[in-house]
């Protein structure tokens, strides 16, 4: 377990030179040493996978430092990356708007499409997306967020407060 807790640290400190967030996931991460026990441990291995956030687990002596990761994300990795962060946005809205977990949001109000996906919605419990073009569109009653799913530009989340929703509920 010690093998696993130092390869572990040693990728999270290179994603984080990297400035790369946990949650955008990578293709692979290969480790040196070829004779550590956790090799046929697949475990162990799947375990590093979960905490680095990789695809795969390599073991190659003919890199240069103990791990090293593959930071090439291509188009579905960062789709993949901008899902998780979409759902952590979302996920972060319904705490602060006092949703339970088991509870439905009736609507989510969104600058970008990526709401749409009907994935995100069922995932985070949301019933519909309606896409809003300016965050002065979003009522001020509401809880939103900023995320940055295009560099350079900043779009909103925002879900409405639970009692409207209650309220709406009983018309």
């Amino acid at each position: 377990m010690e093998e696993v807790r130092t390869i572990v640290s040693l990728a999270l400190a290179e994603r984080s030179a990297k400035g790369i967030k946990i949650r955008q996931p990578l293709a692979s991460l290969r480790i040196k040493n070829k004779e550590l026990r956790i090799k046929n441990h697949e475990e162990l291995l799947s375990l590093i996978r979960d905490e680095v956030n990789v695809k795969e687990v390599i073991f190659d002596d003919t890199i240069k430092l103990e791990v090293e990761l593959d930071t090439n994300i291509t188009k579905t990795l960062k789709e993949e990356g901008l899902k998780r962060e979409v759902t952590r946005v979302v996920n972060d809205l319904r705490k602060e708007g006092g949703f339970t977990p088991t509870v439905y949001v009736s609507h989510v109000l969104s600058t970008t499409s990526i709401m749409l996906d009907p994935q995100i919605l069922q995932e985070v419990r949301v019933k519909e997306c309606i896409i809003v073009i300016e965050e002065k569109e979003i009522p001020l009653q509401y809880t939103k967020k900023e995320i940055e799913i295009t560099k350079g530009k900043k779009d909103f989340i925002a879900i409405p407060p639970y009692k409207i929703q209650k309220i709406s509920k009983l018309k």
